[in-house]
C-alpha cells in the first residue's frame, strides 16, 4: 500500500478536513475541498485540474472511483465543477465527470 498522494496543480492545493479519512492509494490532485467526517475509498482519484471538486460532509466515496470536471468552453463559459453534497455516497468504481450530487 501506498500512502494517499495528495499534489498542487496550478497554484490550488487540496483541503481536506482533519475528521476527513483518506486511504492508502488515493491520488488527490488540485482545486479539491473534501469536508468533515468524509471518507475516500482505496484507490480513487479526484483530479480538480480544469475547474473544482467539493465533497461535503459525511459523504462516502468508494474504492476505486474517478471524480474529474470539466473546464469552461463557449457552451459553458465557467465549465462543470463536479459537487458533492452532505451525506452522499458514491458506490464502488463510479465515474463522475462534471455532476452536481445533492445531499443526501
Amino acid at each position: 500500500m501506498t500512502d494517499p498522494l495528495i499534489l498542487p496543480f496550478n497554484g490550488k492545493s487540496p483541503k481536506i478536513h482533519p475528521s476527513a479519512f483518506i486511504a492508502p492509494g488515493c491520488k488527490i490532485i488540485g482545486d479539491v475541498e473534501i469536508g468533515p467526517e468524509s471518507s475516500v475509498w482505496y484507490n480513487c482519484v479526484i483530479r480538480a485540474d480544469v475547474n473544482f471538486i467539493r465533497i461535503g460532509a459525511r459523504s462516502n466515496i468508494q474504492d476505486g472511483t474517478t471524480i474529474h470536471c470539466d473546464s469552461a468552453t463557449p457552451a459553458t463559459p465557467n465549465g462543470n465543477p463536479t459537487i458533492i453534497g452532505d451525506d452522499v455516497l458514491v458506490g464502488h468504481m463510479v465515474m463522475l465527470h462534471g455532476a452536481t450530487l445533492e445531499d443526501r
